[in-house]
C-alpha cells in the first residue's frame, strides 16, 4: 500500500493561525516532523515563477489587494503571511526544505485555466527525487501530465461544489466526475461532506481507485468518513 492511500495529509501543512501559517516553510517543516505527507497548493506568477500559496489574491494572507498571478519571485519577500516574519515560499524551495523526507500532494490551482501552470509546475518538480503526486480540479492540468509526463502519479479533485462561483455546467462535471474515465487519474480527492453523492458511491462501488477525503477537520467528520474512503486530507486532528 503506498502513501496515497496510507498515510494522512496535513492540509497546506501543519499549520496553525499566525503563529505557524499555512503553506509556509515552517508549517511544512512542522508536518515533517509528525510525519506525514504534505498537501500544498501552487499558482503561476508574471514572471513564470511556481508559487505555494492557496488563494487568488493576497487579501486574506497578507491583507494585500493583489493578485498572486500578478506578483512576481521577487515581490514575495515583501509580503508577510497573516503579518508573520514568514514569506510566501516558491515551490523549489519547498523542494530543498522537503528533501524527499514525507511525499507531497500538489494542487495545481486552475479554475481560471493557464495552460503554462502544468508544464512550469513540471520544469520545477522533474528533477526532484521524493515522492509527490499532482492533482487539481482542472481536468487539462491533469491530461498535460498524462501527456508529457505518464509515470507521475495524478489526482483528480472533485466535491460538492456548493457555492464555487463556477458556471452550472463545469460545477456538475466537477461533482459528478464526468472526465473521470478519460483521465483515468491515480486516485480521487472529493469532498469528505460530499462521500455519499452517487458519483463518488459509484466509483467506491465499481472501482479500485483509492479516494481520499478532503478536508476533515474534526474527530465527527474523521467518524462520518470511515469506510468511505483510503485516506484523509485533514487540518487540526493529528
Amino acid at each position: 500500500m503506498n502513501w496515497i492511500e496510507s498515510k494522512p495529509i496535513a492540509h497546506r501543512g501543519l499549520h496553525s493561525g499566525s503563529e505557524v501559517p499555512e503553506n509556509s516553510l515552517l508549517a511544512f517543516e512542522k508536518a515533517i516532523e509528525g510525519g506525514h505527507p504534505i498537501e500544498l497548493d501552487v499558482h503561476l506568477m508574471s514572471d513564470g515563477g511556481v508559487v505555494v500559496f492557496h488563494d487568488e489574491d493576497l487579501v486574506r494572507l497578507c491583507g494585500v489587494d493583489k493578485a498572486i498571478a500578478d506578483c512576481n519571485s521577487r515581490e514575495l519577500q515583501e509580503h508577510k503571511l497573516f503579518g508573520s516574519s514568514y514569506s510566501i515560499p516558491l515551490l523549489k524551495e519547498v523542494l530543498e526544505l522537503v528533501a524527499g523526507r514525507v511525499p507531497i500532494a500538489i494542487e495545481l490551482k486552475a479554475f481560471n485555466f493557464n495552460p503554462q501552470l502544468a508544464p512550469s509546475t513540471w520544469q520545477v518538480l522533474k528533477d526532484y527525487q521524493g515522492e509527490f503526486a499532482v492533482q487539481s480540479f482542472n481536468p487539462k492540468c491533469l491530461s498535460w501530465f498524462k501527456q508529457n509526463a505518464p509515470h507521475i502519479k495524478t489526482g483528480l479533485i472533485a466535491g460538492s461544489m456548493v457555492g464555487e462561483p463556477l458556471p452550472l455546467f463545469k460545477r456538475l462535471a466537477i461533482r459528478n466526475l464526468l472526465v473521470f474515465p478519460f483521465l483515468r487519474p491515480d486516485y480521487i480527492a472529493y469532498e469528505g461532506a460530499a462521500l455519499n453523492y452517487q458519483a463518488i458511491s459509484l466509483v467506491r462501488r465499481f472501482s479500485k481507485i483509492p479516494i481520499i477525503a478532503w478536508t476533515i477537520r474534526d474527530q465527527l467528520q474523521l467518524k462520518n468518513v470511515e469506510g468511505l474512503c483510503q485516506n484523509i486530507i485533514f487540518e487540526n486532528i493529528y
